[in-house]
């Protein structure tokens, strides 16, 4: 992508997207994709949080990445489950903070 906002109009910023999408049997190679120059984001089901193996995510990116800043963005806030207790639950307040 070209932009204008870097000093030389010429330079480029390159982008990438990668979806894990979380099935075990890839779980053995994600480190090989895991870099300090990234920005990371874990999305998951905030009603099913348990399942979503946000723990492993987070973990795995501070292994590989300590320095690189995470961006969480809960999914499925609509749906009838998502209540004040599950958006305050502990385990979610305490997601690290991004240093974005």
């Amino acid at each position: 992508m070209k932009s204008n906002l870097l000093p030389n109009p010429d330079d480029r910023i390159e982008f990438s997207s990668w979806d894990f999408a979380g099935q075990d049997v890839y779980y053995s190679t994600h480190h090989l994709f895991l870099s300090t120059r990234a920005i990371y984001m874990v999305v998951f089901n905030i009603v099913d949080f348990k399942s979503s193996k946000v723990d492993y995510w987070v973990r795995s990116v501070l292994l590989r990445a300590p320095q690189a800043p995470i961006i969480f963005v809960g999914t499925h806030v609509d749906e009838k489950g998502c209540t004040v207790s599950v958006l305050l639950h502990p385990t979610l307040v305490s997601l690290p903070a991004s240093n974005l």
